[in-house]
Formats: structure tokens, C-alpha cells, sequence
């Protein structure tokens, strides 16, 4: 086994290469590497691995880049998040939640006196699929299959683009996205905001931080806990449902401004997961885990896709 790695960091200035990388590094030192290649401040850095994409973040089970299942010629994604709480001290309390203090503590509703609201999307392992239907169609009907559909016949009709953002092959991935038990995450949100003439925008809950996906006219807004995706629309309060709106102008600044100060609201309330100490159980087996990397290993050793967080009350 080489006890070497080269990579690939798909990054803002390109495609970086990063050579002969001890397994046996510290991730600190890792993403320090990264930080002096890729110009990104070290506090502002983030970086992904895999398929969905997920942040590298160190954890008492992750000190080393070994920790990571890193492997020669694997591609990494490089982005910078200015916005990122720096790390507490030592004499801070960890579990405390660090205020953003770019993000207001309340919205300021638009001239219409609306404000942004989430709406809770059914736990399918279709969320995202659902949340999205309902920002461009309220009152449509949702048909999982066809969103499915639509993703597998975009991998299927240009492999070569989306070979090296898949975990699986693009004939492989096709299949599987087509399962009820399959999450979608950032590869499906750049299809379907290519289908559907969109720019979907993503907000994490735990960090507050945004991602834009296609080159539509229009914008969306869908929240993520972690886990599962919500839809977010405008209107007076969550109790009134009819009028949601549901798209926005680029230039709707309101809109943007409005989710990140509701998502900052919920990250206060701890309204997500942490990827790194989450429990769950596999539906198929019944067995209990804990983390993402947990999961992931026993996804690749059973199989199994299908999983539900488990609350920590319950027994």
C-alpha cells in the first residue's frame, strides 16, 4: 500500500495539484498545505471529498488525512468560505454555538412586509427532489420518479463530464439515483438547475454557508439541516401557506439576506446535524452507527442504503 498520496484540487484559480502527501499527515497540516497552494486563508478554508460532496473536518476519529479514505488521484473540491466562526479557544466551551456577527439577528421584511420561511419537505430521501419541486410549482403535483429520471438521463448522455464528480460510475450512479433509498445532493442540484433554467441557492444551517448551483433567470432557496433539505419561500408568516412566493430576481437582495438570517436563527436553536457525531440506524439491518464515516463504511461493506437519524432519547 503506498504510503504516498497525489491529488487533484479543483479550486477558484483552477486545477491545483498537490503531490506526494504522507497518509500519516496531520489534517492540520493538511489543510495548511492546501491553504499556502490554493492562496485560501487557513480559517476560510473549506474542502470536500467524495460523493454527495462532504466537508473534511476533524474530529476525535479524524486527526489524519488516512482518517479520510484518500486515494492517489482522487479529486478534492477547494472553496473559500469568509464567513466561517473561527475556532473557540481553549477555555471556551465547544458545544457553545459562536455568533455570526455578519448575519443580523432578525429579518427586514421586503416593501411588501414579507419575510423568508422555511417549509418543511416530507423525510423521503427525496427532500431535495421535493423541495425544489415545490419552489418551482407550488401547487404541482410531486413525482420523485421524474426528478430522478431527469438526473440519470443527464449522467447517461454526458459521462465523460460527470465521471470524475461520481463516486460510482455514471452507469452505476444512474441506476442508483433512480432508488427510492438514494439522497440527492450537489451533482443533482446543478442537473436540475440546468433543467429547469434555474439558480438554485443552498444554505447550510450549521455554517450559514451558501452555494449557488445553475445559470437560471430566476433563484431558489432550499435549506440544509445536514441531512435533509427544506424549501424556502416568502410570505407573511408560517402559518399562511397560500401565495407562497417561491422564485426571486438575482438582484432580490432581501430574499438572500432573509434566508441567511433564518438559517442563522435555526443554527442557534442547534436545528441541525453534526455529520461528525450524528446517530443513526440502518434501515436495512437495524444496526446503530455513529458519524459519516461510520455510515460510509458500512454503506461500502453491506450495501445498505437506507438510513434514519436516530433521536438520542430513543432506545
Amino acid at each position: 500500500m503506498n504510503s504516498t498520496v497525489n491529488l487533484k484540487l479543483r479550486s477558484p484559480k483552477g486545477i491545483l495539484s498537490l503531490e506526494n502527501i504522507p497518509l500519516s499527515s496531520s489534517l492540520s497540516d493538511f489543510k495548511k498545505e492546501i491553504s499556502k497552494i490554493s492562496t485560501i486563508p487557513l480559517h476560510s478554508l473549506v474542502i470536500k471529498i467524495g460523493y454527495p460532496p462532504k466537508n473534511i473536518t476533524q474530529s476525535p476519529d479524524a486527526t489524519l488525512i488516512s482518517s479520510f479514505d484518500i486515494s492517489s488521484g482522487d479529486l478534492l473540491i477547494i472553496e473559500e468560505n469568509p464567513n466561517l466562526p473561527k475556532p473557540p479557544s481553549k477555555d471556551q466551551d465547544s458545544s457553545k454555538i459562536i455568533d455570526l456577527p455578519s448575519i443580523p439577528d432578525q429579518q427586514i421584511p421586503n416593501k411588501d412586509g414579507l419575510i423568508m420561511i422555511r417549509r418543511i419537505i416530507p423525510a423521503d430521501n427525496s427532500c431535495l427532489f421535493h423541495a425544489i419541486a415545490y419552489n418551482l410549482n407550488p401547487k404541482a403535483e410531486f413525482h420523485k420518479e421524474e426528478a430522478r429520471q431527469i438526473i440519470a438521463s443527464y449522467i447517461i448522455s454526458d459521462p465523460k463530464h460527470y465521471e470524475g464528480l461520481l463516486e460510482k460510475t455514471p452507469e452505476i450512479y444512474a441506476d442508483w439515483i433512480m432508488k427510492d433509498t438514494s439522497w440527492g445532493g450537489e451533482v443533482e442540484m446543478d442537473i436540475l438547475a440546468k433543467h429547469y433554467d434555474v439558480e438554485i441557492c443552498a444554505v447550510n444551517i450549521q455554517n450559514c454557508q451558501s452555494f449557488l448551483y445553475g445559470k437560471g433567470k430566476k433563484r431558489l432557496f432550499v435549506l440544509y439541516d445536514g441531512i435533509h433539505y427544506d424549501a424556502v419561500v416568502r410570505n407573511i408568516c408560517e402559518e399562511i401557506t397560500d401565495n407562497d412566493q417561491t422564485l426571486f430576481e438575482k438582484g432580490d437582495l432581501a430574499a438572500k439576506e432573509g434566508t441567511l438570517v433564518l438559517a442563522n436563527t435555526l443554527r442557534k436553536m442547534k436545528q441541525f446535524t453534526d455529520l461528525t457525531n450524528f446517530s443513526i440506524q440502518c434501515n436495512v439491518c437495524y444496526v446503530g452507527l455513529k458519524g459519516e464515516k461510520e455510515v460510509v463504511e458500512h454503506m461500502k461493506t453491506t450495501g445498505h442504503e437506507n438510513y434514519k437519524e436516530v433521536n438520542k432519547n430513543e432506545k
